[in-house]
């Protein structure tokens, strides 16, 4: 339960996964695949050492694994490199050194450690007395016929046993077929025919496992950077309808690190887990398969080290996940940190501020340091105990193996035994490459954690009785508005009254903080009150230039290189602040609204422009609902009202005349502020 609570910010990613299901499923085909034609390769490879090594040869490995496999009985036969005395005997008899339980060995009464002498397919027909021509026969006669097979016990008595021949098994005619290319004699020539027939399946077998395991790369890593880009889509969608308010008391650069560095480390997570997490298991299941195939008792020995692996992937994991959660804290805070040196550099300069800035960095980073150095202690210590682990178990296996091997009659042939090591030692491989498969899968879960957080926030309030407005055509109103930033603890807003006819240019001043471009971003809903009640992407050159000359901005657009085409750098380098100024003025125009909102519209233009942009503002805030936020006298005399508010209260509203001379807080803004500036 535990477990599932901990995944759950990962279970979500599937959401983005699963449409590709078509591929999902392709990609663990391939996999499965390439896991088979690894084993096939690995295990092709008992056939060549047996001919190499002298043992029984291609034809008696097929044989002997037939007859293991059909009739449930393993043979023992003398390698040719055997110069004990009884070898030339041992080669006129097959030694019974495995029965499997109820199989027809044991049924038809064989028991261990027979020898058999003689087999013949009639009851009264010669008896076939060379070890591996018994063997052959045994291996390919049709099911229903009868054998005949003359034993001699370990307590030297003879026997026969009359049995009908089981059902073959349903690869058996093709194994057949494929050692038919190779003769059975044992010649030089033939030996090294038959190893040319093997090495040339294995040629073709390794062709096919590396296109499948391209298919599987390519088609994991299309499935994940679809997803990512979904993910990021989606999450950028969703901060789009989210509350500015949000931004207002976290900032920004945690979020753009959550779009961006978040979801590119869970997008890891996701290639890992249709990557190694696929291919390495199914190598792994796949050879421990084979391995059970050649005797399951070493097998066994080998696997019992499985429980206190997965104890120690789940340990890790968790260490894993908190350490990630942190360090993606830690990168999000360090952005947050360059982004705001960067945009300040100007003011840390004037104020020689470089050593405190680089302080500060150096102590977030330094952070970062200590949480990536817990994930690399994690990352690098599991290998080394998974590689412990897997020597004592693989230690135990060689050595119990080794002594079947040297037995009198041994239960393991020496090329099976060497083989067997080879596909427990690839196994044990995979699961080491795939050890750290459940720390990624722990580090996109604490990044998913972080990119659902965001997409879990609720989006701007909407009203369940909420209207599309109207044109404006009377008067705009503020009904005993009360507002209170997020995460303040005293109100911007106290109670504001406020009625503006249609068409009227209003001027708010008041105190800095005292909540005059408060009031105003209530407007189109940067925020929405705590209580009470507010009530062209198609233009054409020809509209966008003359907006442009309206606005004095032609003057210094139409000299650039590529004129109206050039492209703003980031955080619009290359312009003065006049110079942007009159391009916000120039959209305005250009955008036609019926109300206007100028918040210290004139603060950086220069004088030779303020008169121009002055009398071009006049034109176009004719017919119009404005508002004006202003500190220079100029822009405020023009406005029909003047509006002053003082600690988010509304103290004053009139004209210039009226207010000079009743409102002492205008007064005070006048001489100190408007008339100074």
């Amino acid at each position: 339960m535990e477990k599932t609570k901990n995944l759950a910010a990962f279970k979500r990613i599937w959401a983005y996964v699963w449409p590709q299901w078509p591929r999902v499923v392709a990609v663990f085909f391939w996999a499965g695949l390439m896991a088979c034609m690894l084993s096939v390769s690995i295990v092709a490879m008992i056939p060549v050492l047996k001919v190499m090594m002298g043992e029984e040869g291609l034809h008696g490995y097929v044989d002997r694994n037939i007859c293991d496999k059909r009739y449930g009985m393993d043979f023992y036969l003398p390698n040719k490199s055997d110069l004990s005395s009884d070898a030339k005997t041992m080669n006129r008899q097959l030694v019974v050194v495995s029965i499997k339980k109820d199989s027809w060995a044991q049924q038809a009464g064989l028991e261990l450690y027979d020898r058999i002498l003689g087999v013949s397919q009639q009851p009264d027909g010669p008896e076939m007395t060379a070890a591996m021509k018994m063997q052959e026969i045994l291996a390919t006669c049709t099911p229903g016929q009868i054998l005949k097979i003359t034993l001699k016990r370990t307590d030297g008595q003879s026997a026969t046993v009359v049995q009908t021949a089981p059902a073959q098994l349903w690869y058996a005619d093709a194994v057949q077929w494929v050692a038919g290319h190779v003769p059975r004699s044992e010649t030089d020539e033939h030996k090294f025919q038959a190893i040319m027939v093997i090495m040339i399946a294995m040629v073709v077998i390794t062709i096919f496992r590396c296109l499948a395991r391209f298919y599987q790369a390519y088609l994991g890593a299309k499935i994940v950077n679809i997803a990512v880009m979904r993910i990021r889509e989606d999450v950028f969608r969703h901060v789009m309808f989210m509350s500015i308010g949000f931004f207002s008391a976290r900032g920004t650069s945690d979020t753009t690190s959550r779009i961006l560095g978040d979801v590119g480390v869970t997008g890891k997570g996701i290639k890992v887990l249709l990557g190694k997490a696929v291919r390495e298991p199914f190598t792994a299941i796949a050879m421990l398969a084979v391995a059970f195939g050649i005797n399951w008792q070493l097998t066994a020995i080998f696997l019992s080290s499985a429980p206190v692996v997965i104890g120690l992937f789940a340990i890790l994991g968790k260490k894993m996940k908190r350490a990630t959660k942190k360090t993606l804290v830690i990168t999000a805070h360090i952005l947050g940190r360059i982004q705001g040196a960067m945009n300040a550099l100007p003011v840390v300069k004037v104020y020689n501020r470089q050593q405190h800035e680089i302080d500060h960095y150096q102590k977030a980073n330094r952070s970062l340091l200590r949480q990536n150095l817990k994930k690399a202690k994690i990352e690098v210590g599991t290998n080394p105990l998974l590689d412990v682990m897997g020597m004592i178990t693989m230690s135990a296996a060689i050595l119990v193996g080794a002594a079947w091997v040297s037995g009198e009659y041994p239960r393991l042939q020496p090329t099976e035994f060497f083989i067997l090591i080879g596909l427990l030692g690839g196994a044990a491989e995979s699961i080491r490459k795939v050890s750290n498969v459940w720390n990624s899968i722990q580090q996109a879960n604490a990044a998913a954690e972080r990119v659902f957080a965001v997409i879990d926030e609720p989006r701007e309030l909407e009203a369940a009785d909420a209207v599309n407005l109207q044109p404006l055509c009377n008067n705009i109103k503020f009904n005993d508005i009360v507002f209170t930033y997020p995460g303040a603890n005293t109100q911007a807003l106290k109670g504001i009254n406020l009625s503006v006819p249609a068409g009227q240019t209003v001027a708010v001043v008041g105190p800095n903080g005292s909540g005059k471009s408060t009031l105003v971003n209530l407007l189109p809903r940067f925020y929405d009150p705590d209580s009470g009640q507010i009530g062209k992407p198609d233009a054409t050159t020809d509209e966008i230039v003359d907006a442009a000359k309206r606005a004095f901005a032609h003057e210094f657009i139409e000299p650039l290189p590529d004129g109206y085409d050039t492209v703003i750098g980031e955080n619009s380098a290359g312009f003065s602040g006049g110079q942007l100024q009159r391009m916000v003025i120039a959209r305005a125009i250009l955008k036609n609204p019926q109300i206007l909102i100028f918040d210290e519209a004139m603060s950086q233009i220069d004088a030779d422009s303020e008169s121009k942009i002055h009398e071009a503002l006049q034109e176009i805030m004719k017919g119009r609902t404005c508002f004006l936020i202003a500190h220079r006298f100029s822009t405020i005399i023009s406005a029909d009202r003047i509006v002053v508010i003082d600690e988010g209260r509304i103290v004053a509203d009139g004209t210039h005349d009226e207010l000079i001379t009743s409102s002492d807080v205008y007064k005070r803004l006048y001489e100190t502020q408007l008339l100074g500036t």
